[in-house]
């Protein structure tokens, strides 16, 4: 359980997952994709569910992070930078 606070926590919280898995090379590279892939359409679905995902050359292999946050609930973006 984290107590994430913003869109942008959560993104960054992922992404520092993904390179402590060793699963990517640069952390701001996948924030970066997440924020792309957002710009197209939201990943926020109903009852709190979000599903961020991007194509980023720096991913090394497929990757499923579960992230149960406390604090936000999926969709708000009011508090991101």
């Amino acid at each position: 359980d984290q107590e994430l606070q913003t869109q942008n926590d959560v993104l960054e919280f992922i992404a520092a997952k993904l390179y402590e898995a060793g699963r990517c090379s640069c952390v701001e590279d996948v924030i970066k994709g997440f924020y792309t892939r957002e710009s197209e359409f939201s990943t926020a679905m109903n009852d709190g569910i979000a599903i961020p995902h991007c194509l980023n050359q720096t991913i090394s292999d497929a990757t499923v992070i579960v992230v149960r946050n406390k604090s936000m609930s999926c969709g708000q973006t009011a508090q991101t930078k």
